[in-house]
């Protein structure tokens, strides 16, 4: 498409100085959300709120020197009591990829800064003023408040309780409903603001006004959201603290 000679012409050199990175398309080059990535984003969500209560899990995961390891220990909150991924629940969530549209009407072109704060783990600061990382990224992104549509199912079969022995999933995993994936994604959703707000609140030499007022307006509509509505951290740029372990790792070390 058009748009994506566009954005390629942006990078004015190779390597890491500058970078484009083009939104997910299907093969006729419409834009779209990949089902994969929406039932990562909720299986993210409901490991770390079925995991947020007890300070165990991040201190197991610093402890633990193998990154993959630590993420497989992470994951098994979701699996049954034999805790391997065949077992896992959410072979009982049916996500689709959503719709495709056109790039003009879904897409817009951005460009994206990294800011390197001197921030540590613990919220104290280094010395001097925070900066911009050299190298610029150019991106294509979906338009504030672009909808798209795909199907998101719980294959009801599976959690009868006949399978759910089979399987043997908890009583908890075996009440997975519509508004519990919602009340998950929000919760983590939330903790994520929290994270945001103080984070760059922190942030010295910068303005960073716009992005604190968009986590306080998300934090707002976090505070009561409607039945089944799920608002959930995906794309490009959700940063490590939004990953599975992350955010119960920030907590540990911040708490």
């Amino acid at each position: 498409p058009g748009s994506d000679v566009t954005l390629a012409a942006l990078a004015g050199a190779r390597g890491r100085e500058h970078e484009v990175r083009l939104a997910s398309k299907t093969p006729d080059g419409r834009a779209y959300l990949p089902g994969t990535a929406i039932k990562g984003a909720f299986r993210t969500a409901l490991i770390f709120a079925w995991s947020a209560a007890s300070p165990e899990w991040a201190r197991r995961l610093l402890e633990q020197p193998n990154p993959g390891v630590a993420n497989k220990e992470v994951q098994q909150v979701l699996y049954g009591a034999r805790q391997d991924p065949n077992h896992d629940l959410l072979r009982a969530l049916a996500v689709g990829d959503t719709s495709g549209v056109p790039p003009s009407e879904a897409l817009q072109r951005a460009q994206e800064r990294v800011l390197s704060a001197r921030i540590r783990a613990d919220r104290s600061c280094g010395d001097g003023d925070d900066e911009y990382k050299a190298f610029l990224v150019f991106l294509e992104c979906l338009k504030p408040g672009e909808r798209l549509a795909a199907s998101v199912r719980i294959l009801g079969h599976l959690l009868d309780v006949r399978n759910t022995r089979v399987l043997e999933w908890s009583e908890r995993q075996r009440a997975l409903t519509p508004q519990t994936l919602c009340d998950a994604a929000n919760r983590m959703s939330a903790e994520v603001c929290t994270w945001e707000l103080d984070y760059f609140g922190l942030v010295r030499g910068r303005d960073c006004s716009g992005v604190i007022q968009f986590y306080r307006d998300l934090q707002a509509k976090l505070a009561t959201p409607p039945a089944n509505v799920a608002y959930l951290c995906l794309g490009r740029g959700a940063g490590w603290h939004k990953l599975t372990p992350g955010i119960l790792v920030a907590r540990y070390l911040t708490g």
